[in-house]
């Protein structure tokens, strides 16, 4: 068994390395490179144990042209270790790639992205995120893009996220949610690396970064083409669903375009790639070598032209059988077929070939599929076998059976189901064809149920098989099933049932044949009480079996009901819209045909007159929304030609006006044109939703639909919650779209009713007619909206004061926090560049709320503390605010946050402007032994980036108070301030610390007598006489300057 220490490594790894690295090694048995990546024990002890095993037991049996496949895992416990050989690319990565030319033309981008999306659609196929994207994890080898770095090593990057956000999804930053969209997210920022360089916000440091994707969407490089650009906006979807999938990523001209220049077609990738990988995980409970692999024996093949036996599955519980496949012949074979009955009715024709004891004499003579397409697709039915009834037409013709078919016996390959004791079923029983009735079948099936060994395969719910007998070899194929055995259930024992059944099948082809002769008498020359009457029976047709539909598109049935609503006159206009909803009801072929043959447009006439009395216009709305609806309940994003066809016959004008209704009066009309908006929207998805929000914008929705929400909300009469519900959704989706429909929505008439459903401005109180999962969604939609064209549309609309009042009221455990987070966002985002905006919310007395959310490690944090360091700059507008923010614990709250090391320079620099009005008393709170230790800690842990902000302001405060130098200055600070100067000897001359720590030292010496001074000269002297001599102009003015207060 190998080992790290079966490696050679081009260099020694640290003994006190912290953080995963990567070695190139070279096996001492295989003679071959790899990459070693180790991860030191340090870099584990976040990651559950059960977490490591998990990954590593998945990773080792992953393989895919586009991913780093991995050669050997080496893991240790006690301490956790982990050695991971992957597979050495010489290419090195996409990363040094950029580093060495900046950019990336465009077509080799593409030609990435497709690789990407290759080795993401088989990570997702296998149940893996890959979490950790970007170019330097996007490895070369030979030209081929590979990705790498995800599994073990993406969950050790996901501990640093905060540091690193540029390539997160919005979801992963807000709550660590990591899933296949987030992945699509990071392969969009990973695109704009390689067309710019840099990923999204990268000029920004992390926190602000954080606040940018969480709030805004990424900016699309203005050189990229418009296909990359609408393939970006679709990666950047802010809601995780509305985002591609890798399978529908390969629909973009963009993507489309690069697998051309490749010469390659989308194939799906597989579901299981397994390869044996050494795994050295003594712990897991599944070996490597113990895992089940696929086998050619695990299949089974008939072939009708041997005699032998078929070998059994091995796994009982997937069977396959195997079966001639057998198709709808188009006549009926009686065996008493000398007679002509052609001129007997339909009943006397089937009681013709009924014997003396009323059982049908049947003769069954299938014949072999050639199409296998219809059995890929599904339309195989139990009804595709010829069984002695016609189920569409009874033309019934005499043919003579070919002799050989009577006297030759034929081979019939039964389904067989293997027993304990014997390795195959019995297969290709011979039969005579012409002895092959019902009596036959239903004694076979007793001898079957009587079989207790098979029972325990029997499936209820599996649907009916027939034995067959043919004239030609049988068509064999393999279908697995699962614990399904000959389902006999449609035969009956009784001769009763025999004839209710053949009575049912009669009675509904004299059904259809009615119903055909009906419509086709219908034209626009009947009177009206002839159309009611052929409207009537055609209505009872389709409600006494809904089935028979079926035939008015072959008869094309359609065209004349369409022509009597487009052109008849003096019409029964309930009844005939009644017929339309009955035949289109939850029948996507006839609502395809409806639309098709122009039906879209006289229904509108109907709903958009209002001449029409409310019934008729209801029906018409409810045509309209059949017509909108999904083919199947829950399934969305298909293609829905439909909709297209509604849409460009101005349906959408139609839906849009109906919402200008009265709603007291004609609240159905108003509540179906919502249910139908909103199946338009959800039939969609990504990019497409965007496109639709614009077309129901530029057809004037949002208004009066934010204006029959709030009538819903405050008239209990008519106050539907599943309309206020659908109401809502649509609002969010409205959010999500482009700029001009956020400034659409924004608008004061929209956005005044959307705020005045959740907050009364006269009680400045929250309104709780809405339930809370609205009030989410509305928020959500709220912090969509906010962007640099509609903030003071919003400020205007009362969306601040709304804000203010919802952050300070309480909600149920499970939804506060989110709706709090939208609303943080909101305010966070509305104050920016605004010191009006920023004094509502100084005046709201928030921060007793706020405080909560400075404890969590979240987002919110983050944004709330944007607010509150913005504060100082009401000071000077409003004292009375700014005093009541001090009394209400601000400069506490400022101290608090001295030792973090984004946070605590600007809390400094905001005490320092604070502190400079005598007026807010600062300085008291600053000399207590707490704020003091604070003050201390913060200064000894500041880093590198943001100490010259820190020190400098704490000069500041240091100059306006001798009192707080003198309290300030214990030993413990002055061995702090000289070590940062002699630290500061080392940095690079044009540094800003060595001046910011020199001119404090001389602020604090300033104010001391000589005797300390004294004390003091000996220690810092040498430090500050290297600045003296070897600093630049302002280094030596301030050291000469501190200088003189020894007496040198």
């Amino acid at each position: 068994m190998n080992s790290f220490k079966d490696y050679v490594f081009s260099e020694k790894i640290p003994e006190d390395c912290n953080r995963p690295m990567v070695v190139k090694a070279l096996s001492k048995t295989s003679g071959k490179f790899f990459a070693m990546k180790y991860f030191p024990a340090e870099s584990l002890k976040n990651i559950e144990k059960k977490t490591i095993y998990r990954l590593i037991n998945v990773l080792s049996s992953l393989y895919h042209p586009h991913i780093t496949y991995i050669n050997e895992i080496m893991y240790k416990a006690n301490p956790d270790e982990a050695f991971i050989a992957l597979e050495w690319c010489d290419g090195s990565s996409v990363k040094n790639t950029l580093d060495r030319f900046s950019t990336l033309p465009e077509k080799l981008v593409g030609r990435y992205t497709y690789e990407i999306i290759k080795g993401l659609e088989f990570l997702h196929s296998q149940g893996q995120v890959h979490k950790n994207l970007k170019a330097a994890n996007l490895l070369l080898a030979s030209g081929v893009l590979k990705l790498s770095d995800f599994g073990l090593s993406a969950e050790v990057s996901t501990c640093s996220i905060s540091e690193h956000p540029y390539w997160a999804a919005p979801e992963v930053i807000e709550s660590r949610t990591f899933s296949n969209k987030s992945d699509i997210w990071s392969m969009g920022a990973t695109i704009i690396e390689l067309l710019t360089g840099k990923p999204p916000f990268a000029e920004l440091p992390p926190e602000e970064a954080r606040i940018k994707i969480l709030n805004e969407t990424p900016p699309i490089p203005a050189k990229a083409s418009a296909h990359l650009q609408d393939f970006l906006c679709a990666c950047f979807a802010k809601n995780p669903d509305e985002r591609p999938s890798t399978e529908e990523c390969y629909n973009f001209f963009f993507v489309k375009k690069a697998m051309e220049e490749l010469g390659e077609k989308h194939e799906a990738a597989p579901k299981t790639t397994l390869r044996p990988i050494p795994n050295r995980l003594s712990m897991l409970p599944t070996p490597q070598k113990d895992r089940p692999r696929m086998n050619i024996d695990d299949f089974h093949f008939s072939d009708s032209d041997s005699n032998e036996p078929a070998k059994p599955p091995k796994d009982v519980n997937q069977q396959h059988l195997s079966a001639p496949v057998m198709k709808k012949t188009g006549l009926a074979k009686f065996e008493n077929n000398d007679d002509d009955d052609s001129g007997l009715d339909i009943k006397s024709r089937i009681n013709s070939k009924l014997g003396n004891d009323g059982k049908p004499k049947i003769q069954i003579q299938p014949t072999v599929v050639t199409n296998m397409q219809q059995i890929s697709r599904g339309e195989l039915r139990d009804d595709d076998i010829d069984d002695g009834v016609e189920d569409e037409d009874f033309n019934f013709k005499k043919q003579q059976m070919p002799t050989s078919t009577v006297n030759s016996p034929r081979r019939v390959a039964f389904i067989g189901i293997p027993d304990e004791d014997t390795a195959a079923p019995k297969t290709n029983q011979t039969i005579n064809s012409a002895t092959f009735d019902f009596n036959n079948i239903k004694t076979q099936k007793k001898e079957i149920e009587g079989n207790d060994e098979l029972k325990q395969f029997q499936d209820d719910e599996a649907e009916p098989f027939s034995d067959f007998a043919t004239t030609e070899e049988p068509l064999h194929i393999s279908l697995p099933v699962q614990k399904r055995v000959i389902n006999f259930d449609l035969i009956n024992d009784s001769d009763e049932n025999d004839e209710e059944l053949f009575a049912h099948r009669i009675e509904v082809e004299e059904m259809k044949k009615r119903l055909i002769i009906v419509i086709k008498s219908i034209s626009t020359t009947m009177t009206t009480e002839e159309m009611a009457f052929a409207f009537s029976e055609v209505l009872d047709i389709i409600k006494k079996d809904g089935s028979v539909r079926s035939c008015i598109i072959e008869q094309q049935g359609l065209m004349p009901i369409i022509e009597i609503i487009e052109f008849g006159k003096s019409l029964p206009e309930k009844l005939v819209l009644e017929v339309i909803y009955e035949i289109i009801n939850n029948h996507k072929k006839l609502k395809e045909n409806f639309c098709l043959l122009g039906g879209i447009p006289p229904v509108l006439k109907f709903l958009k007159d209002t001449n029409y009395s409310k019934e008729i216009r209801s029906l018409a709305m409810k045509i309209t929304s059949e017509i909108c609806r999904s083919n199947d309940e829950g399934q969305k994003n298909e293609t829905n030609d439909n909709i297209q066809m509604f849409i460009s016959c101005n349906g959408i004008a139609a839906l849009v006006e109906s919402l200008q209704f009265d709603i007291d009066e004609e609240s159905d009309l108003v509540l179906q044109s919502i249910k139908s908006i909103n199946e338009i929207l959800i039939a969609k998805s990504g990019i497409q939703v965007s496109d639709f929000c614009r077309l129901f914008m530029s057809a004037g929705l949002i208004e009066p639909l934010s204006r029959v929400l709030i009538q819903l909300v405050n008239k209990p009469k008519i106050r539907d919650m599943q309309a206020i519900d659908t109401v809502c959704e649509i609002m969010h989706k409205l959010s999500q779209a482009d700029t001009k429909v956020k400034i659409a929505m924004a608008e004061k008439d929209v956005m005044v009713n959307i705020v005045h459903c959740m907050y009364d401005p006269k009680t400045d109180q929250v309104r709780r007619e809405l339930p809370i999962n609205d009030i989410l969604l509305l928020c959500k939609a709220i912090k969509e909206n906010v962007v640099s064209d509609t903030r003071d549309l919003l400020a205007a609309a009362g969306v601040m004061q709304m804000a203010c009042a919802m952050v300070k009221a309480e909600f149920d455990k499970t939804h506060a926090v989110a709706i709090h987070a939208n609303l943080i966002q909101v305010l966070s985002s509305m104050c920016k560049l605004s010191k009006e905006r920023l004094e509502v919310v100084a005046r709201s007395n928030l921060i007793s709320s706020l405080k909560p959310y400075l404890d969590s490690d979240t987002e919110l944090k983050a944004l709330v503390m944007y607010m509150l360091i913005d504060f100082p700059k009401v000071a000077f507008q409003n004292k009375d605010v700014m005093k009541q923010l001090i009394a209400d614990k601000l400069i506490e709250i400022y101290i608090s946050t001295l030792t973090q090391q984004y946070w605590g320079a600007r809390a400094m620099a905001a005490i320092a402007m604070l502190a400079s009005d005598p007026d807010f008393h600062v300085y008291p709170i600053l000399m207590t032994p707490e704020s003091l230790n604070r003050i201390r800690d913060g200064i000894d842990s500041v880093n590198y980036e943001n100490a010259p902000t820190m020190l400098q302001r704490l000069n500041e405060i240091c100059k306006n108070s001798k009192d707080f130098v003198l309290v300030l200055t214990d030993q413990t600070f002055l061995n702090t301030i000289r070590a940062k100067l002699s630290t500061a000897k080392m940095l690079p001359s044009d540094s800003q610390i060595p001046v910011a720590i020199l001119e404090l030292i001389a602020t604090i010496f300033s104010d001391m007598d000589k005797t300390q001074l004294q004390k003091l000269e000996k220690s810092f002297t040498p430090d500050i006489k290297v600045f003296a001599d070897k600093g630049n102009i302002k280094q030596k003015g301030t050291a000469l300057k501190i200088l003189k207060f020894f007496g040198s």
